[in-house]
């Protein structure tokens, strides 16, 4: 994450295609660097999400770096409560706020927690997701979805890769925060919450989760 002095404050996850680590690319270098100049980006004073995306790209292409990553960078206007976001492939973002009320002031904590909105993956085809990178067919930040919303206090942001969303159902999600939340844990309890749910999920071969679904859709048989 990173602020700046124009009341910006940013979050994201790049996700790098193991995939390059068969031809010999360390598979992380590319995310790693990608985030860490969207973060410079950040710190320069740069308010608008796709510059920043923009910017980051610019400098890993520059600095020759090999491989490819989706990527989900969130910027929060905290001065005028908005959040603008740019997301590249199957990582993405769940905005969850309170019910009725949540959204006057006093009256922020009042209510459950519920999704009021969640990203879209985007895919070329399933299990190929867009994704930025140094090979020909690789996609642009141009390319990236971009989202506007208003956020308010107490609103709640998970940010991840497709290993938590491909293992765990958005109510699952929902569930972990609000009982995190009620016991007042950090921002790290609830992210390392959701890594451990997402990850047991993932090696339970009779689980259901939302790649499972996807999976048996796509293909025509139980996955």
């Amino acid at each position: 994450y990173a602020s700046n002095s124009n009341g910006i404050f940013a979050l994201g996850v790049a996700d790098g295609v193991y995939a390059w680590r068969n031809m010999g690319i360390d598979a992380g270098l590319f995310s790693q660097q990608l985030v860490e100049y969207c973060r410079q980006a950040v710190e320069l004073g740069t308010t608008d999400v796709l510059r920043v995306l923009q910017f980051a790209m610019k400098h890993v292409r520059r600095a020759g770096t090999q491989g490819s990553s989706t990527a989900c960078l969130v910027l929060i206007d905290t001065l005028q409560g908005r959040l603008a976001a740019a997301n590249v492939g199957d990582s993405g973002f769940v905005l969850l706020g309170r019910g009725a009320g949540s959204h006057r002031g006093a009256g922020s904590s009042r209510g459950q927690l519920q999704i009021r909105y969640r990203s879209p993956q985007q895919e070329h085809s399933f299990g190929h997701p867009y994704q930025l990178g140094h090979h020909d067919a690789a996609d642009e930040p141009e390319d990236a979805m971009l989202t506007t919303m208003p956020v308010y206090p107490g609103d709640v942001i998970v940010v991840g890769s497709d290993g938590l969303f491909d293992n765990l159902h958005d109510e699952e999600i929902v569930e972990i925060v609000e009982a995190e939340t009620l016991q007042n844990n950090s921002t790290s309890a609830i992210a390392h919450k959701l890594a451990f749910a997402a990850f047991g999920a993932s090696v339970d071969k009779k689980r259901v989760t939302p790649y499972s679904l996807g999976a048996s859709s796509a293909f025509d048989m139980v996955y």
